[in-house]
Formats: structure tokens, C-alpha cells, sequence
């Protein structure tokens, strides 16, 4: 392109500029403030233009998606404070909600075992379906708090151990009862929100409560020890929960009637873990 072109280009490009500025709402950028760079370059929010255009098709309602992903408006940003010290200035897209929002203030973050992130705003938890454009200009907290657990589910607990959740991570749940179908649901609440390490099912399980946990289990556990008692019919659910145990490394199964080194096969040949019977 010759130094002609470019100029002409480049006026154009301005001219261009200046009309959509005319015909769309203009907001200074909150980060630079109508700057276009700061200490460390061109500004990353507006690109290096000192101000927002929020054109028409915005202020009716339509959110990003509708108008096409590189259309996307910066409408400013939310501050996120950690426990730690810690600060982040995230930028807030047309149509997005906090849910979104909590997702990228919490994307580096390990979540630790038994508790789960937070939002916190001036007067309330965040629950993630607000509409994150009201939140523009706020600061808010960022922490970890601990997961609830269900009477019923602490009932249950009680009969395992006597430590509960408040007293720092549980390594061990052993059931020796047999456990009826009715708190199927109250054990995979305790595996899911305390993942202990060495899980005791040993005369706690029987055929068709062992294929209800399986069936219900749609989160991985942290379990490195396993006991399970299992009838041949049982194997394939089995299968299904040593696939929700990446962990794992010893898998104990007790049958009644034995089970051959060809049963469980299969299942040594999809898992890491040493299967002994």
C-alpha cells in the first residue's frame, strides 16, 4: 500500500470513527479513563480508544450472541477481592450474567475439598443468575466456604464417625449396617461433598443398592482405597463407580460366592488401581 493509500485509509477509518461516535451512546473507558493506554500500554478494555460505543441494537436488550461474538461491549469492570490480598479487575461483557463472571474470578483458583466458591456483594451472595451489568463499578469478595450437608445426610455420618465436617477433612467413612435404600442418596451427599480417601462399604452394599449408587454417582471422587462387596451381577456397577474413582489405587471386592481372576478381568484392564478379590 502506498504512503497515499494509507493516509486515505487512515481518514477514512476516522471519518468512519467520528459518525458511528454521532449515531451510538459514547461511555469513557472506566479503566484508562478516556486515556486509551495506562502504565503498562495500550488499554486492553476499549483497545486504545478511551471510550465505549454501546450502539442501538444494544440498548433494546439484544446481548452479544444475538448480534455476533466480535461485537462483544465491554460495559466496565468489577472489582473481585480474595481472603488473600489478592485483586482482580474483571471486565464486564454486554449480557453477561455473574454466574459467568464467578466462573473467571474462580478459574485459577483449586476449589479445596469440602467447601465451594463464593460471591459475596455489599448485602448478599451472589447466586450467579444476576444480570452482571448491575454490578459494574463494585467490589466484591471472593471466598471459600463450607459445603451444607442435609440432616439425613448427617444422620448418616453420625453412624460412621464420630467426627463431623466442622472438624476438618474426614479420611475415613466406614458403613458396617447394611444400608437401606433410603439413604442411598445421604451416602453419595457425603462421598460428593467430604471425599474421603479410604471408603468401607465392605457389609454396607447389597446388589441393588451397589447399582442405585452407581447409577446416581455424577461426580468424581478423591477416594484412594475402596471396599465393596459384589456378586458377579454386580461388576458392571462395579465399572461404573471405579470410573468415578481416577484416584484410586486399591479396590477390594468380597463376594460370596468368589469371583474369578477372569471376572474381573475387564475391570483390571480399565483401571489404574489393583483389583483384589
Amino acid at each position: 500500500m502506498s504512503t497515499d493509500d494509507a493516509y486515505e485509509s487512515q481518514k477514512e477509518a476516522g471519518v468512519n470513527k467520528e459518525m458511528k461516535a454521532e449515531t451510538a451512546a459514547v461511555d469513557t473507558c472506566t479503566c484508562c479513563h478516556g486515556m486509551g493506554f495506562d502504565l503498562f500500554g495500550q488499554c486492553p478494555l476499549c483497545d486504545g480508544y478511551g471510550f465505549f460505543v454501546i450502539e442501538e441494537e444494544y440498548r433494546v436488550g439484544l446481548v452479544p450472541e444475538q448480534v455476533g461474538p466480535d461485537r462483544s461491549i465491554v460495559l466496565g469492570t468489577v472489582v473481585v477481592s480474595f481472603l488473600s490480598g489478592q485483586s482482580l479487575i474483571l471486565p464486564v461483557h454486554a449480557g453477561e450474567s455473574m454466574g459467568t463472571m464467578k466462573d473467571r474470578a474462580f478459574h485459577s483458583k483449586p476449589t479445596p475439598i469440602g467447601m465451594i466458591p463464593q460471591l459475596l456483594g455489599e448485602n448478599s451472595v451472589i447466586q450467579g443468575d444476576e444480570n452482571a451489568a448491575d454490578f459494574v463499578g463494585t467490589t466484591l469478595t471472593a471466598l471459600f466456604t463450607r459445603l451444607c450437608i442435609s440432616d439425613e445426610a448427617r444422620r448418616l455420618l453420625r453412624q460412621c464417625t464420630c467426627r463431623c465436617p466442622e472438624d476438618g477433612h474426614i479420611d475415613l467413612l466406614e458403613i458396617s449396617s447394611k444400608l437401606p435404600q433410603r439413604d442411598v442418596d445421604s451416602l453419595l451427599e457425603l462421598l460428593v461433598q467430604l471425599q474421603p480417601q479410604r471408603l468401607l462399604l465392605r457389609g454396607a452394599l447389597t446388589q441393588r443398592t451397589l447399582s442405585m449408587l452407581a447409577d446416581r454417582l455424577h461426580a468424581d471422587l478423591e477416594v484412594d482405597v475402596i471396599e465393596i462387596p459384589v456378586t458377579l451381577e454386580g461388576l458392571k456397577d462395579v465399572e461404573l463407580l471405579l470410573a468415578r474413582c481416577p484416584r484410586l489405587r486399591l479396590c477390594r471386592l468380597f463376594a460370596s460366592t468368589g469371583l474369578s481372576a477372569e471376572d474381573v478381568k475387564f475391570l483390571r484392564q480399565k483401571s489404574e488401581a489393583s483389583i483384589v478379590i
